[in-house]
This record gives C-alpha cells, sequence and structure tokens, in this order.
C-alpha cells in the first residue's frame, strides 16, 4: 500500500484515500467565516511563505511500518510531497502548484492526474495563527526551531512558525505493538529556494486531468 503525506493549511484532518493515507491533506478547505482566534495572542511568522526543503520518516500507527519521503516548499507557497519504502524507492507524489492553481498526483506508473484548485481572491499568502488552549509554546526546539504544539483527537502536532507552522513532528497513538512510536519527523531541514521543475510533473508525463477540484477548496 502507498502511503502519500500532504500538509494542511487550515484543517487538520486525516482522511484515508483509495490506497494513499492523506495524513496532512492537501485538500485545504477555505473558510470566510471569522475566527475566535483573533481576541487570542497571534504567533509570529514570517509574512511570505519560507522555502525550503526536508527529508521525513513515517511509522503508520495501524501497521507499523515505516515509510520514507521527502517536502519540498516554494516562495510562492507550492509545495511537493514524495513518499515511499525508501528515499531512492518512492512510489507517490503529490504536488500544488500555485502558479498554475493546480494539484497533481502521482501514484506510479506512467500517468499523473491534474486538478484544478480553488485559491482565496485575496491570494494564497501564510494563515494567521494564534496561542488557544489546545495551542502552546514549548521550551525544546526541533531540527533546530521553536515550535508550538496543538493537541488533536488522535495525538500531538509540533509546528514551527519560523517556517509558517509547516508540521515538523506529528505523533499518533500506536495501534500496534511493532511499533513504539508512531508519526511523521521531518528532519535535514534546509531552507532557500527550490528548483521550479519540482512543482510540476515531467514534461514527457501523461497527465489525466479531473473536474473534481482539488488540493485547496473552497468550504
Amino acid at each position: 500500500m502507498k502511503t502519500l503525506i500532504i500538509r494542511i493549511g487550515y484543517v487538520l484532518a486525516p482522511l484515508m484515500c483509495a490506497a494513499l493515507f492523506l495524513i496532512h491533506t492537501d485538500a485545504t478547505l477555505i473558510s470566510a467565516r471569522s475566527s475566535p482566534q483573533q481576541s487570542r495572542a497571534m504567533i509570529a511568522q514570517p509574512s511570505r511563505w519560507v522555502a525550503f526543503s526536508a527529508d521525513l520518516m513515517r511509522v503508520h500507527e495501524l501497521s507499523g511500518k515505516v515509510y520514507a519521503g521527502r517536502a519540498y516548499t516554494a516562495a510562492d507557497g507550492s509545495t511537493r510531497y514524495e513518499t515511499g519504502p525508501t528515499l531512492k524507492s518512492i512510489d507517490a507524489i503529490a504536488i500544488k502548484n500555485i502558479a498554475t492553481k493546480t494539484f497533481f498526483v502521482w501514484q506510479g506508473g506512467s500517468t499523473w492526474t491534474s486538478q484544478p484548485m480553488q485559491l482565496p481572491p485575496h491570494g494564497w499568502i501564510p494563515v494567521p495563527r494564534a496561542l488557544g488552549d489546545k495551542t502552546t509554546v514549548v521550551s525544546d526546539l526541533i531540527e533546530g526551531y521553536s515550535v508550538v504544539k496543538t493537541s488533536w483527537a488522535k495525538g500531538w502536532i509540533y509546528e514551527a512558525p519560523q517556517l509558517n507552522f509547516f508540521p515538523v513532528t506529528t505523533m499518533w497513538t500506536c495501534q500496534t505493538a511493532i511499533a513504539k512510536s508512531c508519526g511523521i519527523w521531518y528532519y535535514n531541514i534546509t531552507p532557500g529556494e527550490q528548483p521550479s521543475d519540482l512543482f510540476a510533473p515531467p514534461r514527457d508525463a501523461t497527465i489525466i486531468p479531473l473536474d473534481e477540484p482539488g488540493g485547496i477548496v473552497k468550504r
């Protein structure tokens, strides 16, 4: 079973879609409703997207199986996530291309799929965040970054404000005796703009267009 790990922007919602485990799903939901966080202490972060690359390891909470992968973020907010049994055997890729407003997915084989994305009218910019009952500052650094910890139904997520709240570590309760710690860990985080060709399928790829929006979707 292939595992695809994708970052969420607004909503933490673990989903299963066919053979893909969409952990931080790129099907980001956009809502125009006001937030009660506006009256709470805001957490400082860069006003523009911070470009970087990172490696990742995931230990599945049900099977205990270990996956490897990479994550890339561009200065315009575009993202690429790729996973597989090892870093040398990637078998699933998801790309959110902000410039073309397109969400691309590859699950092995010779074809990709593409879906239109629905960006906010004001553009794709970092989302303000505030401290609250479930989001607190922790003293320990992760990969050299200060983090905030948010508790949710199945575990904890540690996000780095300096990286626009990128989830550097996500923990779940293991449901198998095979693994003692389950979740996603990002490491080798390296700031810097990424090559533009990472955020699109290969030029000779066969792409199957889908009508249903994906990647970033209005509520």
